[in-house]
């Protein structure tokens, strides 16, 4: 933990170091702000008025339009992109009447300044609406990208009108004269000492963090998905019934098959969060948009817990750029199908439940969040560990004197396991009235009809005899390398959780103090990396013979031993854990654990998937064991892996949601 005021006076530094360095103010930090509000209320205008069942009320999509000499080819774009044009204009007024200029000169009326905003903010809306209409109906570029690129073109010429001629700066008032540049050593006034103070600079980092992960998941994502049961849930629940009518005609879809009636498999949380789109927007709900949102949120909801855990501003920033992109929750949040969607959105309860466990200290609230993640994803359950220990010095009072029962304090634990139990009793519930018993028992009747290969389920839904197929993709699995364009290849079927984020290794090396364990470790680690050489399928360097272009069938040795390097080095850190008697990584790894193994033993890997979809059970966890790994001294190192894991999944999601044959030159961009 560092000292509040010196972490102060570093974010003081920090932002007057950066506002000297550009030619920018605190001023114009609140104007972009502000733009970013009223990008966001510009596209949403735009989807609701073009793609959403509201757009209903204009013109079809596609519908030319004859003015004079000019035709459109697309009216409904040219009025919602015009309606929301002005929709952002009004927002952005009232903000920079209320906070951006709320200390410039007044001469004018409102009426009058509102209607010179609308006048001198003539030029980006005229920006903004060619760039949408010459850009998608010439071009093909995708309409909210091409509005995107609208509105940055015009936020130039929208500073220079409103800074100069809407609320200018009164002569002689110094209060803003950030605006020009001060010498090294000047002190800035009042409105870079708001931006400079450490609690709203973060929020200023978090807020921009949204902004950036939703235009970025937005931008590169796996489209409008068919795999929809949540919302086909929703759907159900407004017609007061838990199965899906239609579920015969939807065969693409598993489903929980009992008495007649098809069941969505995964637990009903997705569907509950969804239900106030599907309430407004029916079936025609974009699911994958939602995903997106909830990934942006979580990328927010990530940086507040790094600001609570009191990290660096540095450290904040690039700890959440590693978890918002530098981890397979990027592929899995864009996705938007059911299973990915029902990841990203039990990784957002787990850090919500962080943040509440870690900084807000409250066992009820944590516990609610669990339970969410629980009624989200059925392995979260197996997260309760990390909030007993972590919760251990309110319920277990240290006292030399008493024995160990008079030592405990149940309220704590009660209010843990209340908030816990409150979605387990829905859960109860749910599958009482769907299945005729309290216990979970949707993905029992779906492995009784599900249409999988034979040897998928040849031990069953669960049993000890799948582990080796998850070690293979959890700990060796590697990209399929090829000696001719694109050269590496994704494979669906899975990669090792450390080869598509090798900054986790970090999580392995916590709390390490002597050279000579140090050693054993890195030992460790080189062995697991040699092994999944061997593993490497396609055209792999000449030195290695173990290659295929099928799944390879690895060395089999006896009890797989070919995955005891990574094994002996989870036990090494969790031995480090006991020996530093370190209670944070002790409940990381009393959380991944249950986790893990409870995966090892079900009988699908995840796929199709990028990376190990799995591990985003247990993500939050092993992420926290990277901060602490890391703490307050982010070194090269640091940064090179972090950088290389963003790189990777950046493939990731490019090769299989952007590349494919019909777009990029006829490549194979993924296999099997």
């Amino acid at each position: 933990m560092l000292d509040i005021e010196r972490e102060r006076q570093k974010a003081y530094r920090l932002a007057s170091s950066m506002l000297q360095r550009l030619p920018v103010s605190a001023t114009f930090i609140k104007f972009l702000i502000v733009g970013g509000v009223g990008y966001l209320v510009n596209q949403g205008t735009l989807f609701l008025l073009y793609d959403s069942p509201l757009s209903g009320i204009l013109p079809a999509k596609g519908t030319d339009f004859d003015f004079l000499f000019f035709t459109h080819t697309d009216i409904r774009l040219l009025i919602a992109s015009v309606l929301a044009v002005e929709l952002s204009i009004v927002s952005n007024f009232f903000w920079h009447e209320r906070w951006t200029f709320l200390n410039r000169d007044r001469r004018a009326s409102l009426p009058v300044r509102f209607l010179t905003f609308n006048f001198t903010s003539l030029g980006s809306p005229i920006i903004s609406v060619a760039t949408v209409n010459i850009l998608t109906p010439g071009f093909g570029v995708n309409p909210y990208i091409a509005n995107t690129i609208g509105i940055g073109l015009g936020t130039t010429w929208n500073w220079t009108w409103n800074s100069r001629i809407i609320w200018p700066q009164a002569e002689g008032d110094g209060s803003e004269s950030d605006e020009s540049r001060r010498p090294p050593g000047a002190s800035w006034p009042g409105d870079i000492k708001w931006l400079a103070d450490t609690d709203r600079l973060s929020i200023v980092i978090t807020l921009a963090f949204f902004v950036l992960t939703l235009v970025i998941y937005e931008w590169v994502n796996g489209g409008r998905t068919a795999f929809n049961p949540p919302v086909l849930l929703a759907d159900s629940l407004l017609h007061g019934r838990l199965d899906i009518a239609n579920g015969a005609q939807l065969t693409y879809i598993d489903w929980a098959f009992y008495k007649g009636k098809f069941f969505i498999v995964e637990p009903p949380m997705t569907a509950l969060v969804v239900l106030p789109g599907v309430l407004i927007f029916g079936l025609a709900l974009n699911q994958t948009l939602v995903s997106v949102i909830i990934g942006a949120i979580n990328a927010a909801a990530v940086h507040r817990l790094l600001a609570g855990l009191k990290q660096s501003i540095s450290v904040q920033i690039w700890l959440t750029v590693l978890f918002s992109f530098g981890t397979v929750y990027w592929w899995n949040a864009v996705n938007g199908g059911v299973w990915y969607f029902a990841h990203a959105l039990a990784a957002l309860f787990l850090v919500f439940a962080l943040y509440e466990t870690l900084v807000g200290k409250r066992p009820f609230t944590a516990g609610l969040l669990l339970g969410a993640a629980f009624l989200t994803r059925f392995p979260a359950l197996l997260a309760l560990p990390f909030f007993v220990i972590m919760f251990s010095d309110r319920w277990l009072r240290t006292s030399d004197g008493d024995s160990l029962l008079k030592r405990i304090d149940l309220k704590p634990l009660l209010l843990l396991g209340g908030g816990v139990g409150i979605f387990v009793g829905l859960d109860a519930v749910y599958n009482f009235l769907a299945f005729d018993t309290p216990l979970p028992a949707a993905y029992h009747y779906w492995s009784e009809y599900a249409v999988v290969p034979a040897f998928v389920l040849e031990h069953g839904l669960f049993s000890l005899q799948y582990y080796s197929r998850h070690a293979a993709v959890a700990f060796q699995a590697l990209p399929v390398f090829r000696n001719e364009a694109p050269f590496v290849v994704v494979p669906i079927g899975g990669m090792a959780i450390w080869a598509t984020t090798p900054a986790f290794i970090y999580a392995l090396f916590v709390g390490i103090k002597t050279r000579r364990i140090l050693a054993v470790a890195l030992a460790l680690l080189l062995a697991g990396l040699l092994v999944a050489l061997v593993f490497a399928r396609g055209d792999v360097p000449g030195f290695i013979h173990r290659f295929s272009r099928d799944f390879p069938e690895g060395l089999n040795l006896p009890l797989n031993l070919d995955f005891l390097p990574f094994v002996l080095l989870i036990g090494l850190a969790i031995s480090n854990g006991f020996r530093n008697q370190d209670k944070l990584v002790l409940a990381c790894w009393s959380a991944i654990i249950p986790i893990g193994l409870l995966h090892f033993a079900y009988s699908l890997t995840g796929w199709p998937q990028f990376g190990y979809r799995f591990s985003l059970d247990y993500l939050p966890f092993l992420f926290l064991l990277v901060v602490k790994a890391v703490g307050n001294d982010l070194k090269w190192h640091h940064k090179l892996l972090i950088i290389l894991s963003v790189a990777i999944n950046l493939v990731g999601v490019l090769w299989t949601y952007e590349f494919g044959p019909d777009r990029a030159s006829g490549l194979e961009w993924v296999v099997w």
